[in-house]
């Protein structure tokens, strides 16, 4: 990856990669679901940004420095999620610091905004928030309270779900992805048993398509949903076919394009 003038990251591959690193205690003792992994993957897959890995660590910084690093190594560009507030166990902009090698420094405009907000009630715990890495881009946006850090090729995010989607879509227009994948579905009455060597077969004939089967328990109209996906239309339309050819008409449910 790298960046052009305006600080806007493009691949030198068709798909970028692309990888999660959420941040958090909370989500590790189940106190709290995670929705923001499964926001990124579908908002990622929607601009062409292939999603290859999802990590979460503990609020420790050596663990978020490791899994970033790790991460970096792996993909294109990595989204934090976790530990941009004021409290003690926010760290996260501190690691990121550390894992590129960048120093930790009070942004002048981001200390002006904060005593903007917060007046005579400012203290460290708020201007905690203005310390950022060392020429990292603020990204602004009319619905963010507070500038979405990006550096190099990483992107901190908040934790919470509303503001980590306001900060996403900040930040979405700087990203060039390559062509979304298409995705078809199959419903079906056959049971998963039956279904796998005619999936086998439909993978061997399709391998840059890929398949995937999901039964489904509740279900009273179909047994599983086969999905299809790849950036090629013409691909996903030769795959799902091939596997109609195969399943006997009246245990096909019904076609999703």
């Amino acid at each position: 990856m790298v960046a052009d003038q305006t600080g806007c990251y493009h691949a030198s591959v068709p798909s970028p990669t692309a990888g999660v690193l959420l941040i958090g205690n909370e989500l590790l003792s189940g106190k709290v679901r995670d929705e923001n992994a499964y926001f990124l993957a579908r908002e990622l897959a929607a601009i062409g940004v292939r999603l290859q890995r999802v990590v979460v660590v503990p609020d420790e910084r050596d663990e978020i420095i490791d899994a970033l690093r790790d991460l970096l190594r792996r993909v294109d560009l990595v989204f934090t999620a976790g530990g941009i507030g004021p409290t003690h166990d926010d760290i996260t902009m501190d690691a990121v610091a550390r894992a590129l090698d960048r120093d930790l420094v009070l942004d002048p405009g981001l200390e002006a905004r904060a005593r903007e907000i917060f007046g005579a009630r400012l203290g460290p715990a708020h201007l905690k928030m203005a310390w950022v890495p060392r020429g990292c881009d603020l990204v602004q946006s009319d619905e963010l309270r507070w500038p979405t850090v990006a550096v190099d090729r990483v992107y901190v995010l908040a934790g919470i779900p509303k503001i980590l989607r306001r900060g996403f879509r900040a930040v979405q227009a700087r990203i060039s992805g390559g062509r979304p994948a298409q995705l078809a579905s199959v419903y079906v009455t056959t049971d998963e048993w039956t279904l796998a060597p005619l999936l086998d077969a439909t993978v061997t004939a399709h391998p840059q398509v890929q398949v995937g089967s999901y039964p489904d328990m509740e279900s009273t109209e179909h047994k599983v949903r086969v999905t299809f996906e790849a950036a090629d239309p013409a691909a996903v339309h030769a795959a799902v076919e091939g596997l109609l050819a195969r399943i006997p008409p009246g245990e096909v449910v019904r076609v999703e394009r």
